[in-house]
C-alpha cells in the first residue's frame, strides 16, 4: 500500500479471497483505487490451472500452494482455499499498458517463488526492474531452487545484497544458506546499486 500512498502505480498479486477483500477495503479507505491493479490469481508455473492452498489458521497471510506430488486440484472456485494460476510474463501488458518504469518488486509469496521467477523471463528483460526484495528463508532450504534463482539474477547483472547493511552477498565467498537478515534479500540492478543506502 506504501507504494500507492505516494501516487506510484502498483500492481498487487494476492489469491486468498480474504485478504483479497482487506485490500480492496484498505484502497477505498485510502482512496488510491487508480493507482491499485489487483490481481486475484496466485503465481504459478502455467496459467489457468485450479489448485488448492494451504489452510494457516495462526498467519492470515500465511497460504501457501498444494505443490508436492500429489497437487489438489478442484472442480469448485467458490471455496477460498481455491485459486486460480497465472503466470508472472501474464502479466507483461499491464506493465505495458501502464508505462511502468523502474520498476521495484516486492515478494512474498510463501515458497512460490520458484514459479514467479520460471516465468519471467520477458518481463525481466523487456521492464526496467530496479531491484528485487524478496523472502529467502525458504528458498535457501533448497539447492535447485536457489540455484535458478541466482542464476536468474546473476546473467542480468543483478546483485544479491543484504536488507540490513546494503553488504554485498557474493555467493562466491559466502553461503548463500546463510543470506537473510534474517527472512530477505534484495536482488538490485548493479547500476543502482548507489540507492540501496536510502533503503535501510
Amino acid at each position: 500500500m506504501y507504494s500507492s500512498s505516494i501516487r506510484r502505480k502498483t500492481i498487487a498479486i494476492e489469491c486468498y479471497r480474504p485478504n483479497i477483500e482487506r485490500l480492496i477495503k484498505a484502497i477505498e479507505i485510502e482512496q488510491v483505487s487508480k493507482y491499485v491493479i489487483l490481481i486475484g490469481n496466485a503465481i504459478y508455473n502455467q496459467s489457468n490451472q485450479i489448485l488448492q492452498l494451504t489452510k494457516e489458521k495462526s498467519n492470515i497471510g500465511g497460504q501457501s500452494l498444494f505443490t508436492n506430488q500429489t497437487i489438489h486440484y478442484s472442480n469448485s472456485t467458490q471455496d477460498q482455499f481455491t485459486v486460480v494460476t497465472t503466470r508472472f510474463d501474464d502479466l507483461y501488458p499491464m506493465f505495458i499498458q501502464n508505462d511502468l518504469s523502474d520498476v521495484i518488486i516486492k515478494i512474498d509469496i510463501e515458497s512460490a517463488e520458484i514459479f514467479l521467477f520460471q516465468t519471467a523471463d520477458r518481463i525481466f528483460d523487456s521492464i526496467n526492474i530496479v531491484l528485487v526484495q524478496m523472502e529467502w528463508a525458504s528458498i535457501k532450504l533448497n539447492q535447485n531452487y536457489a540455484q535458478f534463482i541466482m542464476n536468474f539474477f546473476y546473467k542480468r547483472n543483478y546483485l544479491s545484497v543484504s536488507t540490513a547493511n546494503c553488504q554485498i552477498l557474493n555467493s562466491k565467498t559466502s553461503n548463500y544458506t546463510t543470506w537473510g537478515s534474517p527472512h530477505d534479500i534484495y536482488w538490485i540492478k548493479r547500476s543502482y546499486f548507489r540507492i540501496c543506502p536510502t533503503l535501510t
